[in-house]
This record gives structure tokens, C-alpha cells and sequence, in this order.
């Protein structure tokens, strides 16, 4: 067998390190694009949808409401608690279904910490003063409680006595909402302990093996499913940052486990969680709920244990993090220990517990819910026009070049290429182009200085930008321009002009390859704050330059605090100034487009681009669910991944088809290997005229698919078989996706294997 990874890494000439990633490159390609018994079943692995499992008549009871007292009622909950432990039951009025968390009295497979847990309205983790971490619920016997009631809302002050902290939060009753809320100034610490984490409720809805049929759902990149099962020998539980990771605090490289020899130059960083929420669903439309961060995403992450860990339990939730650990420096080499924050992070937890039932209570009932929060008054029409759907073009013109002696910008693409391409593609039926221009900048795409504002005068002078805007408005193209202010070169940014992020061991935040024959192996954060500052005194010249539409490759994607010790901005203050600086960017300019934008973004955003399609593949993840796409199809264009990188299979065509993500390719009028010693070394196959056919050919397809639902909403979605997936448009037509090799039938239509077929049900 041929070991890839070695291979790569005993390779000791940068040359033919990238002769052989492009053959590989190609050979997986052809192996993708081939109907083969090997990659046939790939819609039986999590990386798609297992089939929906109806709810029978009776729907199982596993919680009631026995040794409860009702505290707090309306028109759709009862809230029943008992005042020993404070353990909760929550009545769906509708449907009498009775939601709660763990009863330990009868559950005897917890022992006595995780008792306390189980059973809690609020656990917390604590750090002694080595540093080691604790848990501690108030279902403990030690633990003092008391309430007071006001309307339909409830004050709690819990007393943790074995670690010497107390928390008063309130608990409101609204509708078919339960919040709860933490204000900073009411966690009172003792001296021995300090407060890392607070969970609300982390075992409501809990479930013991298979005992329902059900799931949690995840936000792990475009939405994932755990299923519940029986208990299997996990090693760790799911816990990732909302956000992704806070590079002025977070390791920006995790060090893998994998037994092979290989460099991290192929690591790759896995999916953010970009909402901050978690669902649990009983029985598919018959009973469920979903958590969401309302303060404090910030400084929140989603947690999820599966059967097996801990317990025989399935449960998730919302944690708040108020310290954790971080890497102090011992030496200039990097090393260091792990040890807590010495301060707290200051924020308002406050997390929201939402009630479905009936066809409401499943993943696709939470992103329906959810799509009045993000998308109100957006339509995709407006952006995209209500014809054929877009493809977008991204062309780099410009990159830096290792010479002998010093570097140099080379040419990539020219404005005329471009314009020759353009043509050549809308000649073939190519009619809806979007042009991404990265590379336009003095410098080129991986030297220009974050903090100085012109043009590449090799590549894009001002005959050329007169001509490509010329060009453009003629016929009628979308021309954006990609600009990133966060993730930059050592050539982008002055380390000792206070321009790198420092994290809380006043080092500079960076990500480092192994690999040190790579042009830039490292990648800086810029100084998150002064990053605001660049892009909104940027708007000017955007505005002088006739640049009307932005592309954001950074900016929306990242969340980092700087920690500098005289100057410090921790992370929901970047966030606030960061929408306020995309605010006045989408005012100032025509269109504004991100990459996979963090939510809080979205109300900027007029399309988006790099959506996530995939989640990060865990083996206790059952199904990926398209709940971005549910939330954002109509309203908000979104393109998939370059398909010319990795993105290309059939199966991955379907998959845009089927979540109504259009197509994207990244190009260039070089060849690859001319690239070699460039910032970009590590496209492998981005040569036009090696794409055009399949250019032309997928998106004829995706047009022909989605043409029909432009500005219209995803409504529902249903998993008939394995590999066979009906989604539904509020115009009331079907979208049919066969990923099997055998045909399929729907309302008496045949859809032929590997393809798709529109099915109109409209009285």
C-alpha cells in the first residue's frame, strides 16, 4: 500500500513535493469522478442523511412529574421542581409530554459528583489552586438553595459550600421559552477555588442508550445529528468552541495523535461552530427543544456526550466559560505549562430553552424557527437576479515570489485573460458569472501590507481596472474584490509596530507548518482591534477606486480577544466593533460578501462564500444535516467550496444540488507548477482551461436544478431511504437527490441513479 504521508514528508525537494502533490491531486480527482463499487456507499457514512423514523402513535413517556411541585405556568409550559435538589420538569400543555433531567434517585450508575449533575438547574466546573478541574451540581446534599418567585420568573441563589463559590441567577417563564440568565456581579468566589464554567439544566433531556428515538443536533459546521444508541467506548466527549477557537487565549495547533509521520502542513483545522445552539429531539415531530446563547456566545461552547462516556446518558448543552486554560510560556522557544486565567471573563450568560412539538420538534423545525432572526427582508433575487443561478470565478492576479536574492511579485492572472475567459464561458450557456478578484493589491495576494492601501501596478494599473470595470458593467457582471485584514504573512504586517495579535502568554498569535521550505509557513493574526481600524478606514478608498463590492476572506470568519497587557480587547468586544464596522461597510458599498461568516455577521452579509457542506465527521456524529442552508436558502446567496479543490466527486455535485449551494472554482491563467515558490504553492489545480469543460458542465447541471427555487425558502426536508433525499420549496415543488446507484420513485416519478429530478405537487 502506498503510504501518502510519508511519501509527502521523506520528499526533500520543495519541486517535487508539489510535482507529486499534483499528480496525487489528479489521480484522486479521476477517482472520485468514477462511478466505482469503493466510493459507491458513501451515502451510508455520516457524511449524509440516515432515513427519518416517524414517531409511532404513543410516544414513550421516560420523565414525570412525581415528587414535583408546579412553580411557574402559561398557555404552552408547566414548570414543576422539587426543592431538595432542585431538579426540574417542563410539561409541553400541548401534547402533555414532560421533559426533565436525570432522576438519580433511580438512576444508581452515576456516582455521587455526577449525581449531584444529572439532576442539577445549574453544574459548574471549578479550578483548585494547582490548576485541576472540578464538577459540582446543585443536586449535591451540601449545596444550599433558595427561591424566591416574582411573576413568572424565579431567583435562585446557589450555594456551593465545598468549593466556597455562590451564583444568583433568574429562570423566566415567556411564551414557550425558559431562560435563564447569570449577571457577572452576582458570582461571589472564595479563595480556594475560581470559577471556570456554568451549564443551565445539562441533562434535560438526557436519554439512556436507545430509550427514545431521537437525537441531538449540533451546529458543527453546516449541522450534524448525534443520534441516540447504545453505549460505546468513546474516548472523549464533543466540546468545541462557538466561534472557533480564541487565538488570544486557544492553542491555534492542536498536536495530533495520529501513529504516522507526518507533518501538520495537512492538518486541517475542523469545522467552527458558527450559531451558537444545541437541539434535542424526542421522537422526530413529536417533541423537542433548542438552546440558544442570547448573551455570552462569546465565551460559550457546545457540549455533547454521547452514550458511553460517563454514563450510559446522551446529553448536551450550553457551557459558559468564565476561565480556562491557556499556555504559559516558560522559554523562547515556545514551551510552557497549562495553567487557568488569574481573571474571570465578564459577561451576561443567558440561555434560552425553546419547546416544539409536532412537525416543529426536528433540526428542521429549529432552522425555520431561527430563519426570523437571521434572514427577515433579505431575498437572494436581489443579488443573484431571478434567472440562472450564479457560478463565482475567484481569480488571483498577483502573488509574492521567493527569488535568489529577494522577492518579487509575480503575474498569475491578467485582465485580459479574464475578460477572454469570461467570454468564452458565457458563449457555452455560462450566463450568471460572479468575479472574485484576489491578488489586486500592491504586493500581490499574500505581500500586501494590511495597513497601506493600493494597487498591484504589474497586473492591475489603471488602464487594466478601467478595462475590467468597463468590462463588467457591459455585461452586467458582479465584480468583487477580496480583501483580508486578520490571517496575514510575516509580509503583511509590521511585528513591531503593535500590529500582530498577543495572546495571554504576550506572544504573538500565529499558526506554524511544520514544513519550513514553505514560503510563508507561518500565519499571523493581526492585531484584532487595529484590524477594525484598517477596514473601516479602508472604506474610503474602496469608494475613490470605484469599488462598489467587497469580498471578506477573514474577517467574519475569525473571533480573537488581544491580550497585551497595557492594551487589551477581549472577544465580545471585537465582536461589537466588528459589526459595527461591517454596518458601515454594507451602508458605504453596493454588495459585501464573506467566508463563512460567524451568525452575528450574517445581517451583513449579501452572499456568502466557502459554506460549510460538511461537519467534522466525528465517529459518534450519525447524519449531516443541512441547517445552514435551511436557515439562509432565498434569503442569502452561498457558494460551496471551490470544486476544483477537493470539491468534485458526483456525489458532491449532488450534494449542491440538494442543499442549494452554488457552484465556486478558484482560478488562475498559470499553470500550477509555475506557482511553486508563491504564497499559493498550495493550489494544485487551478489553470483554466484545465476546468473549463467542467466549468461549463456543472453548472449547466446546478442550474437546471436550482434555477427554478431562486428566492425561494428550503421548508422541509425528508431522508426516504439511504442515499435518497426529498427537499421541499415553499413554492410547493419537490427537489428529488438520488446518491444510489439504483433508481428511486416519488409521487409516481423515477429518479434515475446518481441524479435528481424537480417533482411538481402545485394545486
Amino acid at each position: 500500500m502506498l503510504d501518502l504521508a510519508n511519501l509527502s514528508v521523506n520528499l526533500k525537494n520543495v519541486r517535487d513535493k508539489f510535482i507529486v502533490s499534483s499528480i496525487l491531486f489528479m489521480i484522486f480527482a479521476s477517482i472520485f469522478s468514477l462511478p466505482s463499487t469503493a466510493f459507491s456507499q458513501h451515502y451510508t457514512s455520516n457524511r449524509f442523511s440516515r432515513p427519518d423514523i416517524l414517531p409511532s402513535a404513543t410516544i414513550k413517556q421516560i420523565r414525570d412529574v412525581m415528587g414535583h411541585t408546579r412553580i411557574l405556568e402559561n398557555e404552552y409550559l408547566e414548570i414543576w421542581q422539587r426543592d431538595s435538589d432542585l431538579s426540574i420538569r417542563i410539561v409541553d400543555k400541548k401534547t402533555g409530554y414532560v421533559w426533565g433531567t436525570v432522576d438519580t434517585s433511580k438512576a444508581n450508575e452515576f456516582n455521587q459528583t455526577w449525581s449531584g449533575i444529572a439532576s442539577s438547574i445549574v453544574a459548574i466546573e471549578v479550578f483548585d489552586k494547582g490548576g485541576i478541574l472540578k464538577a459540582v451540581g446543585s443536586g449535591a446534599t451540601d449545596v444550599l438553595k433558595e427561591y424566591k418567585k416574582n411573576g413568572n420568573s424565579i431567583t435562585y441563589k446557589v450555594s456551593f459550600q465545598s468549593v466556597g463559590i455562590t451564583l444568583t441567577f433568574k429562570m423566566s417563564l415567556a411564551g414557550n421559552h425558559l431562560t435563564f440568565e447569570l449577571l457577572p456581579d452576582s458570582i461571589v468566589e472564595g479563595s480556594e477555588y475560581s470559577l471556570a464554567t456554568v451549564m443551565f439544566m445539562p441533562f434535560l433531556g438526557a436519554v439512556r442508550e436507545k430509550e427514545v428515538d431521537g437525537y441531538v443536533f449540533i451546529p458543527d459546521g453546516n449541522g450534524a445529528l448525534m443520534r441516540f444508541s447504545n453505549a460505546a467506548h468513546y474516548l472523549a466527549p464533543y466540546e468545541r468552541k462557538v466561534y472557533g477557537k480564541d487565538g488570544g487565549i486557544d492553542d491555534m495547533f492542536e498536536v495530533n495523535d495520529l501513529k504516522a509521520k507526518r507533518p501538520n502542513d495537512f492538518a486541517v483545522e475542523p469545522p467552527q461552530i458558527l450559531i451558537p445552539a444545541l437541539g434535542i429531539v424526542h421522537a422526530e415531530n413529536a417533541n423537542g427543544f433548542l438552546i440558544t446563547a442570547k448573551s455570552g456566545a462569546e465565551f460559550s461552547s457546545v457540549v455533547t456526550y454521547p452514550s458511553g462516556i460517563i454514563s450510559k446518558y446522551t446529553w448536551g448543552t450550553i457551557k459558559f466559560i468564565y476561565r480556562q486554560k491557556y499556555t504559559q510560556r516558560t522559554s523562547r522557544s515556545g514551551a510552557g505549562i497549562q495553567v487557568p486565567q488569574k481573571d474571570k471573563n465578564v459577561f451576561n450568560a443567558k440561555a434560552e430553552y425553546t419547546f416544539f412539538n409536532g412537525n416543529d420538534a426536528s433540526y428542521i423545525g429549529f432552522a425555520n424557527y431561527l430563519k426570523g432572526n437571521y434572514t427577515t427582508g433579505k431575498n437572494e433575487i436581489t443579488v443573484v437576479g431571478d434567472k440562472d443561478v450564479p457560478v463565482m470565478l475567484y481569480f488571483i492576479l498577483s502573488d509574492i515570489e521567493k527569488g535568489i536574492l529577494s522577492y518579487n511579485v509575480k503575474n498569475v492572472t491578467t485582465v485580459d485573460a479574464i475578460i477572454d475567459y469570461v467570454k468564452q464561458l458565457k458563449s457555452a450557456g455560462v450566463n450568471n458569472i460572479i468575479l472574485f478578484i484576489d491578488g489586486w493589491q500592491k504586493g500581490g495576494k499574500s505581500g500586501y501590507k494590511v495597513s497601506e492601501y493600493g494597487f498591484e501596478d504589474k497586473v492591475f494599473n489603471a488602464e487594466q481596472r478601467k478595462k475590467l470595470f468597463e468590462f463588467s458593467r457591459a455585461e452586467n457582471i458582479k465584480l468583487y474584490f477580496v480583501d483580508a485584514f486578520k490571517k496575514v504573512t510575516e509580509r503583511q504586517l509590521n511585528l513591531r509596530a503593535y500590529e500582530v495579535g498577543i495572546n495571554l502568554s504576550q506572544a504573538p498569535i500565529l499558526e506554524e507548518k511544520d514544513d519550513k521550505t514553505i514560503l510563508f509557513n507561518k500565519t499571523y493574526y493581526f492585531n484584532a482591534y487595529l484590524a477594525i481600524e484598517k477596514l473601516t478606514q479602508k472604506i474610503p478608498f474602496y469608494k475613490n477606486n470605484s469599488i462598489e463590492n467587497v469580498a471578506l476572506a477573514d474577517f467574519a470568519s475569525t473571533l480573537y480577544s488581544d491580550n497585551r497587557y497595557d492594551n487589551n480587547y477581549p472577544r465580545d468586544y471585537i465582536k461589537n466593533q466588528s459589526m459595527k464596522a461591517l454596518q458601515k461597510l454594507q451602508t458605504s458599498l453596493n454588495f459585501v460578501a464573506m467566508k463563512a461568516p460567524h451568525d452575528y455577521a450574517w445581517q451583513y452579509a449579501d452572499a456568502i462564500y466557502d459554506v460549510p457542506v460538511n461537519n467534522g465527521q466525528y465517529l459518534f456524529l450519525t447524519d449531516t444535516v443541512p441547517f445552514l442552508q435551511i436557515i439562509l436558502k432565498g434569503s442569502v446567496p452561498y457558494f460551496a467550496p471551490p470544486m476544483n479543490l477537493s470539491f468534485y466527486s458526483r456525489e458532491d455535485v449532488l450534494k449542491c444540488i440538494e442543499y442549494g449551494a452554488y457552484p465556486s472554482f478558484t482560478l488562475t491563467e498559470l499553470n500550477n507548477f509555475e506557482l511553486k515558490d508563491t504564497g499559493i504553492s498550495d493550489i494544485y489545480s487551478s489553470q483554466f482551461y484545465d476546468w473549463k469543460q467542467e466549468i461549463i458542465d456543472i453548472y449547466k447541471e446546478i442550474n437546471s436544478a436550482l434555477s427554478r427555487f431562486l428566492g425561494q425558502k428550503i421548508v422541509d426536508r425528508r431522508t426516504l431511504q439511504e442515499g435518497f433525499v426529498v427537499v421541499k420549496y415553499e413554492n410547493g415543488d419537490y427537489l428529488c437527490v438520488n446518491y444510489t446507484e439504483s433508481e428511486k420513485e416519488f409521487e409516481n416519478n423515477k429518479i434515475a441513479p446518481l441524479s435528481w429530478k424537480i417533482v411538481e405537487v402545485r394545486k
